[in-house]
């Protein structure tokens, strides 16, 4: 069952009406999950939950322009994890062992604060990297989940340029990530 819907206004892009050019897309979707609380062991699958959320802009900007490719936004999913993991931390709640993603496209099981320090290591050398001049213009659309024409303005700077520059350091971002796991980087487990 999905919750009332929030306002209209935040489900629909508002559009000039003159050009007929989207100002900005709707900031929520529905969307579904599972459910974070089910401990239920006797489940087949995890229970899930219908619901709205916070609509990301990078996704809608692929869907509506084709600039963003699919290589784009895996990773732009993957610098998001990296900044959540490294820079924000593992939480108080999370396991002991924690399996990450590591180089040559395998996984493995590291400690908390292993896993924290080389997602941190990542983040900064992908920002570095893929950042270029505009790290705030990368780290507004893909981390903040805000929309281009939102960075653009207040900077007086054209969306569209600003759009190429996304463009710009998403590539690099996919290039980073290439690279990453082109090297044959080992992060193993502690000895306890």
């Amino acid at each position: 069952m999905i919750p009332e819907p929030p306002p209209r206004v935040r489900r629909e892009p508002v559009v000039d009406p003159v050009t007929g050019e989207v100002i900005r897309d709707a900031t929520v979707e529905r969307a579904e999950w599972i459910d974070p609380d089910d401990a239920n062991p006797n489940r087949r699958a995890a229970k899930r939950i219908a619901g709205w959320r916070r609509a990301d802009p990078l996704r809608n900007l692929a869907a509506r322009s084709g600039l963003v490719t699919p290589m784009h936004l895996a990773a732009a999913d993957r610098y998001r994890g990296v900044y959540e993991l490294g820079v924000l931390g593992a939480g108080a709640n999370s396991a002991p062992v924690v399996r990450i993603a590591v180089s040559g496209g395998g996984a493995g099981q590291v400690h908390p604060t292993i896993a924290r320090l080389a997602s941190l290591r990542q983040f900064r050398a992908a920002r570095a990297f893929a950042g270029g001049a505009r790290p705030e213009l990368l780290d507004h659309v893909v981390l903040e989940m805000g929309h281009v024409s939102s960075w653009a303005r207040p900077r007086a700077v054209d969306p569209k340029v600003a759009t190429g520059l996304l463009i710009a350091s998403l590539d690099l971002l996919v290039t980073f990530f290439r690279v990453l796991d082109d090297k044959a980087e080992f992060v193993g487990p502690i000895n306890a």
